[in-house]
């Protein structure tokens, strides 16, 4: 061990996204948490018996206009999140999802969202 506590694992830096920005698939819909050059995370609603897609494309987008469309990803990870709504087996997750095989001009555009569009390091 070389003494480095928390040592980030992820290749690209992660970056709080503003509200109002959402991220949107065949199956499911939520609010963009943060996002990376390598893929984002994002809250939606989910049940326990309701399997998500693990591999597709989806779109980004946010005060009436879409951002970012048909950006190929996988599911990385599915956590149930804490707040869920009383007595009810719909339960909020957070879904991460890695960017998979983007061309230039999504790239290009996945850059300027993220200076155009984030408030920090997440």
């Amino acid at each position: 061990m070389n003494g480095k506590v928390g040592r980030e694992r992820r290749e690209h830096k992660r970056y709080r996204v503003k509200n109002g920005f959402f991220a949107m698939d065949s199956t499911r819909f939520g609010r963009i948490i943060d996002i990376s050059l390598g893929g984002l995370a994002f809250t939606c609603i989910g049940q326990e018996e309701w399997e998500p897609v693990n591999q597709g494309t989806g779109h980004i987008f946010g005060n009436d206009s879409l951002c970012l469309e048909q950006i190929p990803f996988r599911l990385r990870s599915r956590k149930n999140s804490a707040n869920h709504i009383p007595n009810s087996a719909i339960r909020m997750q957070r879904l991460s999802l890695e960017f998979l095989g983007m061309n230039e001009a999504q790239k290009a555009r996945l850059k300027a969202f993220i200076i155009n569009n984030c408030e920090g390091e997440a």
